[in-house]
């Protein structure tokens, strides 16, 4: 059995399923495959002591990099200050489940990794040829939906539209504003009511007389059931892969919507499901609503496959770091 820490564990964030999801696989995973997980750092400025503590009994360290390896965020700067301790005690590093975008300052080190596995193609070109670099999609793709909304839930007609906001302020606003409140509408966040409600500049207290929800596993049902979704979020989208539901997309503070979208289905048809949020107006997210409907069943099609496809790769990554 071979030992491994797990660096960047963000199921801490607050309210964020997505990031819940992502860490529920890696663990599974890592069971599945024989790795012994001897601990999963969360922040790594005041978990460095942890870190150093295990340093020398592990086998592999495995970065999930998510949405933090972007523009030299400190966060990201923080994990390399960790892995530059692990190179020299020989450690394998291995990158999973990341976005890779405009980091001068990071990629003269991507060095360090043994093996990089990013979330889409974007993140890919980035990287470029000169590492040992594949795509793998996000790791939230592996959740069992049938442990939360069962096999025979989805409804014959489905009802409704989920809606779910955005890191971008103005953006979930703007959902908040012109569509949360609309018949047949349901709108989740992803982060704490009180937080949400404070960024879009409305009183944290309204949260006890809103019908706005913070997303948990238990509004599966509702999302499976929706005719379409709109989403402020990448795992938003990757919500709408799960519960085989169509959905529109605002970009986000990376390209990692648009990088999973294009690699779904292709940019022709991408650029359709995409609502710019530096530039946008009702009209523009109406219009990809109804290319939505129209193309429903090729969507569904794209989706399927892809989320197929995923759980073998996924499958693949790990049986990787467990032989590597």
């Amino acid at each position: 059995m071979k030992n491994c820490i797990v660096l960047n564990d963000t199921s801490y964030t607050l309210g964020h399923i997505g990031c819940c999801l992502v860490m529920e696989a890696i663990q599974l995973l890592c069971k599945k495959n024989e790795l012994n997980i001897l601990c999963t750092i969360k922040n790594p400025e005041s978990e460095s002591d942890i870190y150093d503590s295990f340093l020398k009994k592990t086998d592999c360290i495995i970065v999930n990099g998510e949405g933090t390896l972007h523009h030299d965020r400190p966060a990201a700067i923080s994990i390399f200050k960790l892995l530059f301790k692990a190179k020299k005690y020989g450690v394998d590093v291995v990158l999973i489940n990341t976005i890779w975008q405009e980091n001068e300052l990071l990629s003269p080190h991507l060095n360090i990794f043994t093996k990089i596995f990013v979330r889409e193609s974007n993140s890919s070109e980035a990287v470029g040829s000169n590492y040992n670099c594949s795509i793998v999609p996000d790791l939230s793709l592996y959740t069992d939906m049938e442990k939360y909304v069962g096999i025979t839930s989805k409804t014959n007609v489905p009802q409704g539209v989920a809606v779910f906001d955005s890191v971008t302020p103005k953006v979930s606003s703007f959902i908040y504003k012109n569509y949360s409140k609309r018949e047949g509408h349901d709108m989740f966040v992803f982060n704490k009511l009180k937080f949400f409600y404070q960024s879009i500049g409305e009183s944290k207290f309204k949260r006890f007389f809103d019908g706005t929800h913070e997303l948990t596993t238990h509004d599966f049902r509702t999302l499976v059931n929706s005719r379409y979704i709109i989403s402020g979020r990448f795992h938003g989208v990757c919500l709408s892969l799960l519960v085989k539901v169509p959905c529109v997309a605002f970009t986000s503070n990376t390209y990692k919507v648009e990088g999973i979208l294009n690699d779904i289905f292709g940019q022709d048809v991408a650029r359709n499901l995409l609502v710019n949020s530096d530039d946008f107006s009702v009209n523009d997210l109406n219009s990809s609503i109804e290319f939505v409907k129209k193309n429903r069943v090729y969507m569904l099609g794209r989706m399927a496959e892809y989320g197929a496809d995923a759980i073998s790769k996924i499958d693949e990554m790990f049986l990787y770091i467990k032989n590597a």
